[in-house]
């Protein structure tokens, strides 16, 4: 339809360089509680941070599927 909500270039942006504190900060103003990361090629780099971050949570994991929940 081409419809983009307000502000969701900002988000993208942002999201792109997940798990920097910046993306973080947004999903917390957002209200995500959960994070779904699929660990496919080019994200094998981003696991050490994310596992890192202590507003993280690792839930569960099989395979290459990792589910986070915050911790605010």
């Amino acid at each position: 339809s081409g419809f983009a909500p307000r502000r969701f270039d900002v988000t993208a942006q942002a999201m792109k360089q997940f798990p920097e504190l910046a993306s973080l900060e947004m999903m917390h103003r957002i209200g995500v509680t959960h994070v779904v990361v699929h660990l496919t090629e080019g994200m094998e780099d981003r696991r050490a941070p994310i596992d890192a971050s202590p507003s993280l949570r690792l839930m569960a994991a099989e395979s290459d599927i990792a589910i986070y929940r915050f911790v605010h």
